[in-house]
Order: structure tokens, then sequence, then C-alpha cells
């Protein structure tokens, strides 16, 4: 267990290091695609460097333990280890809190997706360009899933422009980076950024939705005032 809050916490500091940069930096261009190649390769790479054993030069005036020095097992002068019950109590609490929220995360994620599937499945379907289109008699929000677009019918027949937004949603794959994105939540639930950084892929794959959907022909203007409609109400 030592070894894995060891990796835990390392990770969580290269994760944190990219994502405050991302923040502060990329999330300010307009290169949406590139942006989300970016993040999804970094993010990936982040979860792996700790997994390497990367020799750095050592500073020989630093007072401050590292990590492992602070995780590992203390050394008596006979050769003999021991850990000290203080050290033990922490560990296991520590343990136990961690284990306690990746399972809240992990049933909440899945609860969540049960619910998105089973509203799907009450919905009829046909297929458009290969994609399963749920058309709702209900006026519901867009939303899209794997191969899956659910749409309300009116939005259908009014409102072409968001049916291909959704269908930039499915062509692009962004279901599949929110998948894999949803391991990180659970591992790392603790860290504020990891899910702030969620809100951030979703907003990125917004972005590139809308770019792709305007490339089709959809007028700029309109579909800018379609979605000014969307956020605030046709009234409005």
């Amino acid at each position: 267990m030592i070894e894995y809050l060891l990796y835990i916490i390392k990770s969580t500091v290269y994760l944190s290091v990219f994502y405050v940069f991302f923040m502060l930096v990329m999330r300010k261009t307009t290169f949406f695609r590139f942006n989300r190649i970016v993040f999804l390769v970094l993010t990936a790479l982040c979860l792996v460097l700790p997994l390497l054993h990367i020799s750095l030069p050592q500073i020989p005036v630093m007072p401050v333990k590292t990590i492992e020095e602070v995780l590992a097992p203390a050394v008596v002068s006979n050769g003999e280890l021991y850990e000290m019950q203080e050290q033990n109590v922490l560990l296991m609490a520590i343990s136990a809190v961690y284990l306690i929220g990746t399972i809240v995360v992990l049933v909440g994620l899945s609860l969540s997706f049960i619910r998105m599937r089973l509203h799907m499945g009450k919905i009829p379907t046909q297929i458009i360009d290969g994609i399963k289109i749920k058309l709702s008699d209900v006026d519901m929000p867009s939303f899209s899933w794997g191969n899956v677009v659910a749409i309300s019918r009116k939005d259908f027949e009014e409102n072409p422009a968001i049916l291909t937004h959704e269908m930039m949603h499915v062509k692009s794959l962004h279901s599949v980076d929110l998948a894999a994105y949803a391991i990180i939540m659970v591992i790392h639930w603790f860290n504020p950024l990891v899910w702030i950084a969620h809100r951030e892929l979703k907003m990125l794959h917004e972005y590139e939705a809308d770019s792709l959907t305007v490339n089709t022909g959809v007028g700029s203007s309109q579909y800018q005032l379609l979605l000014i409609k969307k956020a605030v109400g046709e009234k409005r």
C-alpha cells in the first residue's frame, strides 16, 4: 500500500503542475483539437512518469526528507526494519479514507452512467449516417454518448444544427475521452484540479464540436444565436 500511496502522491504532483500550466496558458488559444490531444497525451504521461525510475541529481544540502523517506519504514542500527505505531496508524487511516472516497466516486459515476443508459433505452431510435438517433417527445437538453445521440423531436425538426453538433461529438469520439478520464477521477478523486480539468475537457469537446458544426456549412451568426437561445431562453 505504501508503494501505491507513493505513486498517487507523485502522479498528483505531476497532474497538478500540468493542469495549472494548461489553465493559465493553453486554454487561451483556439486550437481546440490540438489542445484536446495535448491534454489527453500529457495527462497520460503524468500517470506514467511516476512508474519510471528516473535518477535526478542529488542536492547535498537539502534538509527536507523525500517522500520515499517519509513513507518508508524506519531502519534501526542493527539492520532490522520496524514501523512505528503512530506511522502505521496514520497510513491505515489515510488508506481507509482514500479507499472510501474511491468507492464513493466509482459508485456515483456508475449510477450516473446506468441512469443515462436506462433513459436512452426508453426513447425510440432511428439511424442517420450510421449513428443511432434517439428522438424524445419530451423537451430535453440534447446529449450524446458512444454512437448514440439523444435529442428532442422539437430540436430535431426545428434546429438541425443541434443534431449536427451532437453528431460531431460522436464522430470525434468525445465519449471515449470522458470514459478514460473517469478512471483518473476515481483514482485522484481528492484532487480538485482533476475535477476542474474534467470540466475543461468537456468544454474543449463543446468548442471542437461547435467548430466542426460551423465547418459543415451552418451559418455562424445563426448558430451563435441558437446557442444564446438555448442558454438564456428564446423569449429573453
